[in-house]
């Protein structure tokens, strides 16, 4: 994404689309936040007047601006937290079997992951809701499509419309259907992906150091824990590498 004044000269006055290739309106203005990141674009659709998009939502292609539906996004954050979480409470599990820190803090801190995992399930009814919604939207959508076609079919029978204008017709909207199709499809796999009972655990770790963690995911704050075991030296000795590794990157 360009920066500064550029951001606005770039992108000001462009035509934009989705993810799905459905072109959305003009953009209109940009809002940024106090440390210059984008917050929203707005957006001028026409009819449905003026929308605007977080900036989470909005991706750049050269110099188009492409959106993000707001249930993939949503699926996608919910995805790295949940793998975060569910690779946090591995690493307490393997921690724990290694004498690594004490029965105490292995409570302290399943109590802490569980307390996330139960938000993570709050999280997951909204997005169900949320999918389920678009879905009857894509559906009606398709219905439309299918009585559009149908209608040029009849005109074209009748002798209303020539054979250009049908074919184009029939073109355009086996496009839109395609466009439909694709996103159906794209809800499927996440459906399928949230519904996952196995557990997400990464098994790539990088190396840091001289210590092999888990990738870096956006993750909810936690609390600070320093790890002391009494009765070993080296336990104490790798105090502050345990809460690193516990808490990772904020």
């Amino acid at each position: 994404m360009a920066d500064g004044d550029n951001l606005f000269q770039r992108y000001m006055g462009k035509r934009v689309r989705d993810v799905y290739g459905r072109y959305v309106g003009f953009v209109v203005g940009l809002t940024k936040d106090p440390f210059g990141d984008l917050r929203s674009i707005g957006v001028d659709s026409g009819e449905r007047g003026l929308l605007e998009f977080p900036g989470q939502c909005v991706n750049a292609e050269g110099d188009s601006l492409v959106f993000l539906p707001g249930w993939k996004v949503d699926s996608d954050r919910f995805k790295r937290e949940t793998v975060l979480v569910n690779n946090r409470l591995q690493a307490v599990e393997d921690l724990i079997k290694e004498g690594e820190i004490t029965q105490e803090e292995y409570h302290e801190f399943q109590k802490v992951y569980q307390g996330y995992k139960a938000k993570l399930d709050e999280v997951k009814k909204v997005l169900d809701e949320k999918i389920k919604r678009r879905l009857q939207d894509l559906d009606r959508e398709s219905k439309d499509i299918k009585k559009l076609t149908t209608n040029v079919k009849v005109q074209f029978k009748s002798g209303e419309i020539d054979a250009e204008s049908f074919r184009a017709s029939l073109q355009y909207g086996s496009v839109m259907k395609e466009r439909v199709e694709k996103e159906k499809a794209d809800i499927s796999a996440t459906v399928s992906m949230l519904n996952s009972n196995a557990p997400v655990i990464q098994t790539e770790p990088v190396k840091r150091g001289k210590v092999e963690v888990q990738p870096e995911m956006e993750a909810p704050p936690t609390m600070e824990v320093s790890a002391q075991t009494s009765g070993s030296s080296s336990v104490s000795s790798e105090a502050g590498w345990l809460a690193r590794f516990l808490k990772g990157k904020q």
